[in-house]
Order: C-alpha cells, then structure tokens, then sequence
C-alpha cells in the first residue's frame, strides 16, 4: 500500500491544500493520503492556533466524500509542538516495510 502523509497547521483548510493533495495522490499514485493538522506548528511558534476542535472540523467538512484520504489527529493529541519526524516514525511502526525494494 502506498501512502502518503500531509502535514501542516491547515489554519484554515483551503482550496490550495485539497489541490496540492489531489496532485500528490494522482502524481505518487498514492493509495491513501493522511492529512496530519499539526497541534502547533514549530514554524509558527509565536502564533496561537485556531483551536483544534475547530481545524478538525473544517477538514472534516473539506475531506468529506474522498475515499482516498483520511484525518490523522494524532499530533493534536500529542500536544505540543508537532515535528514530523515523532509522526514519520509511527508511521514507520504503523506500515512496516514489506520488503520490496521500491
């Protein structure tokens, strides 16, 4: 299965997210792509945002209908500052390679 991860603040979701993921999927031929709103991005350490509940269900509203992708909450559960590598590797544990060399 081939996946791919997408991660920001998404604050708000917009138009260029959904086409930015609608390339990646079509270009990557991915089978799934997670989409990972960030608790709080390190990129924006300054700058409060909009509260959780309210980004997840926004892309909710945005990702609905799409059998193809689906919304990770797991770095607004963590809390915190989200980086990508602490999502990478429970991914990794998540997808174990199969083996292949592609």
């Amino acid at each position: 299965m081939k996946i791919g991860l997408y991660g920001g603040s998404f604050d708000p979701v917009h138009l260029g997210h959904l086409l930015v993921a609608q390339s990646a999927i079509e270009e990557l031929d991915l089978d799934r792509l997670y989409f990972l709103p960030a608790a709080q991005s390190p990129f924006k350490p300054d700058q409060k945002p909009t509260p959780a509940a309210d980004r997840l269900r926004l892309l909710r509203l945005a990702l609905a209908g799409q059998s193809n992708v689906e919304l990770d909450e797991q770095e607004i559960q963590r809390g915190g500052v989200s980086y990508s590598v602490d999502t990478v590797r429970d991914y990794s544990r998540r997808f174990p390679a199969s083996g292949s060399s592609t």
